[in-house]
């Protein structure tokens, strides 16, 4: 998909704690990224608990990592 075909993305955490950017769903902690940060999704699956993940990107469409979807408000 195009990088500007992607569904474009706020982060927006349940508290002012940056939510945690990951290798894979529930793997390793890569970094962080703070609410209202613009993202993109690039995939989305499910953990085996049946909860709701996404690999995003940057605002420059760079692959990020994995963060929980709940937390992220997409137009």
């Amino acid at each position: 998909m195009p990088p500007d075909d992607l569904p474009a993305c706020v982060v927006v955490g349940p508290t002012s704690t940056p939510l945690n950017v990951r290798a894979a769903p529930q793997g390793q902690i890569l970094s962080a990224i703070s609410n209202g940060q613009l993202v993109r999704i690039l995939d989305e699956t499910k953990d085996s608990r049946g909860k709701h993940w996404a690999h995003i990107a940057d605002a420059n469409s760079r692959p990020v990592g994995w963060v929980f979807r709940e937390y992220l408000a997409c137009r």
